[in-house]
Order: structure tokens, then C-alpha cells, then sequence
């Protein structure tokens, strides 16, 4: 009995020293945060970092406006909708395409399809790179396909969806290298379901659809447990700091799954990051156009985003695929000299598509 006693007056000032260093390192996170604000472009102290967060639910459908859900890819860009998010214009044709301006109708078509750093997340039509590439080539008419949050996998499945109707003669993938394939392996993101991308021993992979009916089969108590189990955790945002793929992050997400259905965000067996690169370049290939690949980068590549130019690219050269790598120029020996808050907001702002426009000018791939 002693012994016992023992044991768990160990286990539990061990679980209060953990929890007490979690808040510490916190405060300490956030409060860095800040200072560095102080003293950056701005000329101003970003406090925004002190205040708790709140856990997003359904952020896409209820808040923007553009989106709805989907039955194979979750959520999907509304057709022919036109709204005003943060004084910026976005706007939409049929099949949930982005507008862009000009609109090279009669041209051979480029399917572009991303995240929201192909879709132009916090810029106007006229401001995505696609806009800007219609008003330089106007051989081609680049038709925005890019989805918030979508990983690069899931983008492909979408494009599968539109190829019948639109038919173009290249299919251009943007990739955020470092964290879109990461996404496929997980079956929610920001409160919306997903689907996601599972492998078992030796078989091929499997796209499991997103999971809509999770929410009526949890109990009472899950019900109850979840959002506080999620408030705490979109909270601790020292977390970030770490790559999608660090022991500790998979050791995090693997014990608040435990918690409640809500936070349980991986997909069960999912595929490894590879596996969903190879998976994403062969179902692109087997598309009936010729494929670009575009890598785009966060304001703060990690480890993790290294590690995965470097497997992409291999990859890429393996199969003979054309590649746009816009990593120098916005973090290698060619970047501008320009401080980054000109190029990201964290989205890329008008100038930093202006660059991505330029540098897949320049490729030459489309004369």
C-alpha cells in the first residue's frame, strides 16, 4: 500500500512540475512574441499574443462565407459567390474556380490547384499570382482551383473532380512544402472534417472520407470534455514551434486524442508523408495533362520544411517532372532585400505573388 502511495505521489509531482513548465515555457513564448514585435517594421507591440484563443469551429462555412461541405473533400469553394473578408474582394465562377483578372477565356487552360497560398488567401482577385500570370501570358488562362487548408493530396482529389469539365492542357500544383502533405494525414482541421490518406503494412493507399456523422455518435460526457480539451489545447502555442513531424508533437496529439473525438485529429494508420508525396505525383501524372510543380514557403521554414524540399525535389527529378522552387527566392541566395511583412501577412500579400508570378515566368515553362 505504501508503495503504492509511493508511486502515485511520484507520477503526480511529476505530471505538476510538467504542467507547470508547459505554462512557463508558454508565457515565456508568447511574451517573446510580443517584444519581437516591438521592435519590428511595424513601429508597434503586438498584444494580440497574450490574449487565449479560441478553438475554430467550422471556420471556413460559418465565417467566410465561400465555402460548404463536401461529401469526398470535406470542404470545397462555393460557385458564383462574391463577398468582401477583410476590405479584400473574393469572388468566384462556376465549378468554386477563383476570379481572376483578366480572364483569358479563349486560351489553353492551366488548372492551378494548392492550399490557400494558391487560392490567395488575405488578397483580392486581381491579387493572386494566377491574376497577375493571366495579364503577362496571355497565351494561357491559369484558372484559380486553390481550397484553404487543403493538403497537397487532397487538391489532387479535386482536381480528379473538375478534370471532366474543364479539360486543360497543364495541371500546376502548389505545395506549401513543409506542411501540406502533412494535412492528409489528419481527418479534421480548424473544426472541418477532412478526408485523409491511410496505409496498412504492405497495401496501397486508401482515402478514407471525412467523417461527418462523428458529432452524434459522441457521448455526453465527450460532448462536455471535448471543447475544453480543445481550448487548452489551441492554446498552447509553443507547439508550433515544432515540425508536424517531431516526437514530441506525435507524442502530443497521439495523448490529447485520447481525450475527446473532437481533438482526435490524426487519421487512424495514416500514411507516411512520403508515401502521400509518391501517392500525389503518380495520381497527377495519370491526369491527362502535362504537370508543373510549384513550391511555396511560410515566413519561418522548420526543420521539417528541409527536410521535405529535399524529398520532394528528389522525387520530382525521379520522374521527370518540371518544378518551380521558389524557396531562393524568398529564403536563399537570390531573396529580396525587402523585410518579410512585405511579402507574407502570413499568406503572401500582393507583392509576394507578384514574386511567385515572376519567378514561374521566368521558369519559361509557359512561352
Amino acid at each position: 500500500m505504501i508503495k503504492k502511495l509511493n508511486i502515485l505521489k511520484l507520477v503526480t509531482t511529476n505530471l505538476v512540475v510538467f504542467i507547470v513548465l508547459i505554462i512557463f515555457g508558454e508565457i515565456s513564448y508568447r511574451s517573446l512574441r510580443v517584444i519581437k514585435s516591438c521592435f519590428s517594421s511595424r513601429g508597434s507591440c503586438n498584444y494580440s499574443f497574450l490574449t487565449p484563443r479560441k478553438f475554430p469551429k467550422n471556420t471556413y462555412g460559418s465565417y467566410y462565407g465561400y465555402y460548404k461541405t463536401d461529401n469526398l473533400l470535406g470542404t470545397e469553394v462555393k460557385s458564383n459567390v462574391s463577398v468582401i473578408v477583410n476590405e479584400k474582394e473574393i469572388s468566384t465562377l462556376s465549378n468554386g474556380l477563383r476570379k481572376t483578372i483578366p480572364n483569358n477565356y479563349e486560351s489553353e487552360k492551366v488548372l492551378t490547384i494548392g492550399d490557400s497560398f494558391a487560392f490567395g488567401g488575405q488578397v483580392s482577385d486581381s491579387e493572386t499570382w494566377q491574376s497577375c500570370l493571366n495579364k503577362n501570358i496571355k497565351e494561357y488562362n491559369f484558372l484559380n482551383a486553390g481550397v484553404g487548408g487543403y493538403g497537397t493530396g487532397q487538391a489532387i482529389l479535386r482536381a480528379k473532380k473538375l478534370y471532366p469539365k474543364i479539360n486543360p492542357k497543364y495541371l500546376l500544383v502548389q505545395t506549401l512544402v513543409g506542411h501540406n502533405f502533412a494535412r492528409d494525414q489528419l481527418k479534421r482541421r480548424y473544426g472541418n472534417v477532412k478526408p485523409y490518406f491511410s496505409k496498412v503494412k504492405n497495401e496501397r493507399i486508401k482515402i478514407v472520407p471525412p467523417e461527418f456523422d462523428n458529432e452524434n455518435k459522441k457521448s455526453a460526457l465527450n460532448k462536455i470534455i471535448g471543447p475544453i480539451a480543445d481550448h487548452i489545447i489551441v492554446n498552447i502555442t509553443i507547439l508550433e514551434r515544432f515540425s508536424s513531424d517531431s516526437f514530441l508533437n506525435k507524442l502530443w496529439h497521439k495523448s490529447r486524442s485520447k481525450f475527446t473525438p473532437i481533438s482526435n485529429i490524426w487519421g487512424k494508420n495514416h500514411a507516411s508523408i512520403e508515401e502521400i508525396m509518391r501517392w500525389s505525383i503518380q495520381e497527377a501524372k495519370s491526369l491527362d495533362s502535362e504537370v508543373v510543380w510549384l513550391l511555396q514557403y511560410t515566413k519561418r521554414p522548420t526543420m521539417q520544411t528541409f527536410r521535405e524540399r529535399k524529398n520532394l525535389i528528389n522525387l520530382l527529378q525521379d520522374e521527370g517532372i518540371r518544378y518551380i522552387d521558389t524557396f531562393d527566392k524568398f529564403h536563399g541566395k537570390s531573396k529580396t532585400n525587402l523585410p518579410k511583412s512585405q511579402l507574407w501577412f502570413p499568406h503572401h500579400t500582393p507583392l509576394g505573388n507578384e514574386i511567385v508570378c515572376r519567378e514561374i515566368i521566368d521558369s519559361n515553362i509557359y512561352k
